[in-house]
């Protein structure tokens, strides 16, 4: 890991105390030493706080330091006068304040470039190796079971083809935020690429995965049907158990295959399965017509026998 990468992982608690020592030591060393000048390492200083910190910090802390420094300079016996005084704080102070502003814009745009490089541009959602990563962050960390699924809009390409791209659009970005509406704060959802996606939520037990992947799935499906250019979503969803020896691909491959095995039974509909099961056992498939609201409000659920 490098400096860089110490610097943002640490915590704001962390970087305060950092700072606030480093500070301490400085104005010893300008208290015993006056002679020094501690001036240009105060600027570094201020850079840290600016970068790490909240602006409000920053510019509390260029007043500290300008404060702290020109009492040193005053100290060391060296003869001035009200004008020379007033030019070095002013001198400071616009040297202070160029630093937290050139620094603060610098963080700006690093958080831009960083947003960019984690989300989907079109949706606002991880994409596919931001989604991996939370992911293997999640299974390393949780101990609660988890619901892993892939889905993906059905017909999406006669949609683009009768209604144009601009309406095949709208239909992913209004499917992208049902999902993060759906998922609340649960678990993570990503763009995977096109008109596919992926989640995973903790479960507060392995016996609610199916119920919740069935919730999730009419979320997203009652945004689609209110859409001018009707659509639907399948989804394919696995239940792990806390420590279960499946990586994140075997999970998503267990998942794509089931999203596939929907999609050929009965569109608009979701199979959930426990991911310990060596076939997909009867499973229950929620059917969602097309342009019809009232199953969503009454799910209709069916037996199939379906085998991976």
């Amino acid at each position: 890991m490098t400096m860089a990468d110490r610097l943002e992982a640490a915590s704001t608690t962390t970087v305060t105390a950092s700072v606030l020592l480093i500070a301490l030591i400085l104005q010893i060393i300008d208290i015993i030493y006056p002679a020094i000048g501690m001036g240009p390492v105060y600027v570094l200083l201020l850079g840290l706080v600016s970068w790490r910190l909240s602006r409000r910090a920053a510019v509390f802390s260029a007043v500290i330091a300008i404060v702290l420094n020109t009492r040193a300079t005053i100290q060391t016996g060296i003869p001035t006068t009200t004008t020379i005084t007033l030019l070095r704080v002013g001198l400071r102070c616009a040297v202070l304040a160029f630093v937290v502003a050139t620094m603060w814009a610098l963080r700006r745009a690093y958080e831009r470039e960083r947003a960019s490089a984690r989300l989907d541009g079109m949706t606002g959602l991880l994409n596919r190796s931001s989604f991996e990563a939370a992911m293997v962050t999640m299974l390393s960390s949780t101990t609660m079971p988890v619901v892993v699924g892939v889905m993906d809009l059905d017909n999406f390409k006669s949609i683009n083809d009768h209604h144009g791209h601009a309406v095949g659009d709208d239909t992913i970005r209004t499917a992208s935020r049902a999902a993060v509406r759906g998922l609340e704060s649960y678990g993570f959802v990503g763009r995977m690429g096109g008109d596919e996606f992926a989640f995973i939520a903790a479960l507060p037990d392995a016996g609610s995965g199916e119920q919740f992947a069935i919730d999730f799935h009419r979320t997203i499906s009652e945004a689609l049907i209110s859409l001018p250019a009707l659509s639907t979503i399948s989804m394919g969803a696995v239940i792990a158990p806390p420590g279960h020896r499946l990586d994140y691909d075997a999970l998503l491959l267990r998942a794509d295959g089931l999203l596939y095995t929907a999609k050929r039974n009965a569109k608009a509909s979701v199979i959930v399965a426990d991911v310990g099961a060596p076939t997909v056992l009867p499973s229950a498939i929620q059917l969602v017509r097309r342009g019809d609201p009232a199953p969503l409000r009454d799910p209709q659920t069916r037996l199939v026998p379906v085998h991976s």
